[in-house]
């Protein structure tokens, strides 16, 4: 199957869990929305291992595909957290973090309004 692909800014770490997105269901509309606002998608994200426990968080936001202008609104977040801790455990809490967070931003149109956002801020730049 030939995949769209989400245009993303991202740290080297969070490369090889965005690679692992295509299988989501919101993936294909993500793109195309993507592409048609000119927009791409800020992923940060950490694995972490700390008290005995694996932790996983990722942040999302929409930026400007050309200026890597973005807003804080509508951006979507999420933690994981496992008592295994190890740090292939972490990086597997990343991953299903940041699958729950385009989940949870897809959900609610929370994604549609984070387009519309960027749309607002570029208006105010002109």
């Amino acid at each position: 199957m030939d995949y769209m692909s989400i245009e993303y800014a991202a740290s080297e770490q969070m490369t090889h869990v965005i690679d692992q997105l295509v299988e989501l269901p919101q993936y294909e509309a993500m793109c195309q929305k993507l592409q048609r606002s000119n927009a791409e998608i800020q992923f940060d994200g950490w694995a972490v291992v700390e008290g005995g426990s694996s932790i996983g968080l990722a942040t999302l936001r929409v930026v400007d595909a050309k200026t890597g202008l973005g807003t804080g609104e509508f951006s979507a977040q999420s933690i994981v957290m496992n008592k295994d801790a190890g740090d292939e455990v972490a990086r597997m809490k990343l991953q299903q973090a940041t699958a729950d967070a385009l989940a949870g931003w897809e959900w609610g149109g929370k994604f549609d309004k984070a387009l519309a956002s960027l749309v607002t801020a570029r208006q105010k730049l002109r």
